[in-house]
């Protein structure tokens, strides 16, 4: 029978749990955990290895959907295709799609509703655009064209100064759809990987 101490070293360093979930576990206090393996030497993680495993356990907030039809396998590949050429893919934790298109900004969209099953309370949206067009209406056009709640539009980022003949080519001004999941941008970018090594 394993003591209380070769439970917790199997857990922390076999199992890779945290000492919060071993207390669950067996039951019993966290400072206990902590109190045994600071008396019987049994290391603690470096902070990143603990966020990264902590990172690691969280659920992800969408569900991809398995045994995807031909079309719908098309659109996946289209919209990562999409967010190489569009989206940020660096120095961010979250998919964060940027254009002022709307057809694009729908297909973009439609892959996360159908083929990632995201959580849409998750979806947020920042508007840019210049000080002489209206925020307001522009939030209400893509709201109706997103259908998504206004109350999941962030304050838009209105520009000063500005060409006037720049304004054409940014009717709708451009958005950021984005979506607070790093474990989706990862599969985004792995999808990414696999779409380049094709044609490497």
């Amino acid at each position: 029978m394993p003591t209380i101490v070769e439970k917790i070293d199997y857990l922390y360093n076999t199992k890779k749990l945290t000492m919060n979930q071993i207390a669950n576990k067996l039951c019993i206090s966290i400072w206990a955990v902590v109190y045994q393996m600071r008396k019987n030497n049994i290391k603690r993680r470096a902070w990143s290895q603990a966020q990264n495993l902590v990172f690691q356990n969280k659920k992800p907030s969408f569900n991809i959907k398995k045994n995807l039809k031909p079309n719908e396998q098309e659109l996946k590949t289209i919209a990562s295709t999409l967010y190489w050429a569009e989206g940020v893919k660096k120095g961010t934790s979250f998919v964060d799609f940027v254009n002022s298109d709307t057809r694009m900004i729908l297909l973009f969209l439609k892959a996360l509703r159908k083929v990632y099953r995201i959580q849409e309370s998750k979806l947020r949206v920042l508007l840019y655009c210049y000080k002489n067009q209206d925020p307001y209406e522009l939030i209400k056009y893509w709201s109706d064209k997103l259908r998504i709640n206004t109350a999941q539009f962030t304050k838009p980022y209105i520009r000063e100064n500005y060409d006037p003949k720049n304004i054409g080519r940014m009717k709708y001004g451009v958005i950021h759809l984005r979506y607070s999941d790093k474990k989706l941008l990862m599969k985004i970018m792995d999808e990414i990987d696999i779409i380049a090594k094709k044609f490497d």
